[in-house]
């Protein structure tokens, strides 16, 4: 190879394949999904305007340059920017201001689950992704050959994608996006897929294909960072705070969440000893208007509630009796309703909680398993030893469920719509959201009475 062929081949394995100057990238924020559509219309553009009500930068100003075959890290905590910074790699969005120039194919392993309707067969599924890579015919079958034998899923592949488990999705989604090599490739927290063998052979396909393309990575385990990545780029509010060698980027960045979670901490226990009124104050003025809306749709309560029917007449956190609690994840938690059974003969009764978001998103619903009262008054409790949701604000529907004997299905009663307001103020992510807290309940007038049976939650 005489010396000018190697300096060009030296020159174009040097070049950058991405170049970002100067890159910012705002979204336009809507009061509904209804809105966020009519704002995409020309003529509602032109007649009326944006009908944004504020905008939120994902990107600011970003500039960075990244080479043929580097193999770069993305770090940062929830909404720092990096899942936005890969679609403008992709082309799924455009940059609101500055320059993007990208060279070669790029192929993105994002999140699974779309792209296809589900009661298409796996082989259908294989030919139908595949088409959007424009293989010829030749490369195309290559390709359906090589998943076939690398997902191992046999005879499933005749059958409806609908019938598949999350595991058997996962390997065949998996090996889909990883049968084309592409010169850039994108990848947002998916590496591992199905059980632990078909995860380990998950490994050895991407070092594989990365080894022959460039990389863009995004994970929150540092340890797969270092495991593929020579570099790392740690953006931090939409700004890059760090760009350099891995294993430096990497360390800083750990520093800083172990600093910040060690104030979190501080500000947890200064909100203990007193006693979070401040907080709670807050809390009281939560705007939980669209939650309210939502439940309303969801739970109908009758109209009139006879005498001689049973109903709610109070809910609140045990054992303050407040309406509004500020806890930890892990700590125990109790909610106490209290109820009233009229006329001379017992119902049958169970309880329903249903918790939202303050914006009216569904996280967390529960319901006791029923049994009979008598007339009277009585309190229920539903307590569990540890709650684990995660940081943020949840607002608390209480329903009251019945019917006249063991056998018909259960009513609602009646309901108090978001009458409990809830604030985690933790950062103990490795537990599970809300809805998976073990639970039971009691009743009687000093709540020590229990049921043997959990609480029962799904969303």
């Amino acid at each position: 190879m005489s010396e000018q062929t190697e300096a060009r081949t030296r020159a174009l394995e040097e070049a950058p394949v991405i170049v970002l100057t100067n890159v910012s990238k705002r979204f336009d924020l809507y009061e509904s999904a209804a809105g966020r559509a009519l704002a995409t219309l020309a003529f509602w553009r032109k007649s009326v305007g944006q009908g944004a009500i504020g905008t939120k930068t994902a990107l600011q100003d970003v500039s960075l340059s990244i080479r043929r075959g580097e193999k770069v890290g993305l770090i940062g905590h929830n909404g720092a920017g990096k899942t936005t910074l890969l679609n403008l790699v992709l082309g799924v969005s455009t940059p609101s201001t500055g320059h993007l120039r990208v060279h070669g194919r790029v192929h993105g392993l994002m999140a699974v689950g779309s792209g296809y309707d589900e009661n298409m067969t796996g082989n259908e599924v294989i030919r139908s992704l595949l088409m959007i890579n424009g293989l010829s015919r030749a490369d195309e079958q290559a390709a359906v050959k090589d998943i076939e034998a690398f997902v191992e899923l046999g005879e499933f592949l005749r059958h409806p994608v609908r019938t598949y488990s999350l595991g058997m999705r996962a390997r065949l989604e998996f090996a889909i996006a990883t049968a084309v090599l592409p010169d850039i490739i994108a990848i947002d927290e998916v590496l591992g897929a199905g059980d632990g063998y078909f995860a380990q052979k998950s490994a050895r396909r991407m070092r594989e294909l990365t080894s022959r393309s460039t990389l863009l990575l995004v994970a929150h385990s540092m340890r797969t960072i270092l495991d593929y990545c020579s570099r790392a780029l740690w953006l931090n509010d939409g700004r890059i705070a760090a760009d350099g060698p891995a294993e430096e980027v990497v360390k800083s960045y750990e520093e800083y969440m172990v600093h910040k979670e060690a104030e979190l901490l501080d500000r947890i226990n200064t909100a203990v000893e007193r006693k979070a009124t401040d907080i709670d104050e807050e809390l009281s003025h939560l705007d939980s208007t669209s939650a309210r809306l939502t439940s309303e749709r969801m739970v109908r309560v009758p109209e009139k509630i006879s005498p001689n029917d049973a109903r709610l007449l109070g809910a609140s956190f045990a054992p303050s009796g407040a309406k509004l609690h500020v806890t930890e994840t892990g700590a125990p938690l109790e909610i106490a309703v209290r109820t009233a059974v009229g006329g001379e003969h017992a119902r049958r009764l169970g309880l329903e909680l249903l918790a939202f978001s303050p914006a009216g998103q569904l996280l967390w619903d529960a319901r006791t398993a029923p049994r009979m009262f008598s007339p009277g008054e009585h309190e229920l409790r539903l307590s569990t030893p540890r709650a684990t949701p995660g940081v943020g604000d949840y607002v608390i529907t209480v329903v009251l469920e019945g019917s006249d004997d063991g056998l018909t299905a259960l009513q609602c009663l009646d309901c108090m719509h978001c009458v409990l307001k809830l604030r985690m103020i933790t950062t103990n992510y490795s537990d599970p959201p809300l809805f998976h807290c073990a639970g039971k309940w009691r009743y009687g007038a000093d709540g020590a009475r229990w049921d043997g049976g959990r609480v029962s939650a799904w969303v």
